[in-house]
């Protein structure tokens, strides 16, 4: 006889994780690596860990995608907020999504809204790719940063390093 599967759990609410209870070099458990290899690292600061992208080298590509992604999360979660803080040392960008439907297989964006903030301060706020805002922030290289994006019904409010550069109002994923 086969063994019985575990019953179905739904991904846990609220979820942060701050990655202090990992060892260095561990991946972190829920995280969905996509084109890009990420482990736990201890922040140049020595004052916590942090979420690393290992290498800028591409490994074998068994899809066409841009940039390195990493996605967790749960599709029944409708109002709430999503966080990161990054430092970003080399010219490119970071982006943070949220209330993503779907992840293509391909280099098309994800169904869902995402935050992108570019080394330049450049900024903008997609859903599926359309720009719905965007602007232009003070911003710093090899500085710690954050950003935000807060979701509650039809609004979704934009925060960079805790301040709010944008409130917009958008149908296209609402709760």
């Amino acid at each position: 006889m086969a063994p019985v599967p575990p019953p179905e759990e739904s991904f846990p609410f609220p979820y942060r994780d701050d990655f202090e209870s990992y060892d260095v070099g561990q991946n972190p458990r829920y995280i969905n690596q996509r084109n890009g290899i990420f482990e736990v690292v201890k922040r140049v600061d020595r004052q916590r860990n942090a979420l690393h992208l290992a290498s800028l080298a591409k490994g074998i590509e068994w899809v066409k995608m841009k940039d390195p992604q990493f996605f967790l999360g749960c599709l029944n979660w409708k109002d709430y907020s999503v966080s990161a803080d990054f430092l970003l040392n080399t010219q490119g960008n970071v982006a943070v999504y949220g209330r993503i439907g779907s992840i293509q297989e391909n280099d098309n964006p994800a169904a869902g809204y995402c935050l992108k903030v570019s080394d330049t301060g450049d900024w903008e706020l997609q859903a599926a790719g359309k720009i719905i805002a965007s602007g232009k922030i003070a911003f710093k290289k090899n500085v710690w940063h954050n950003l935000n994006l807060e979701f509650a019904g039809n609004s979704i409010k934009v925060l960079v390093d805790k301040m709010t550069i944008a409130q917009v109002k958008d149908e296209t994923f609402s709760a």
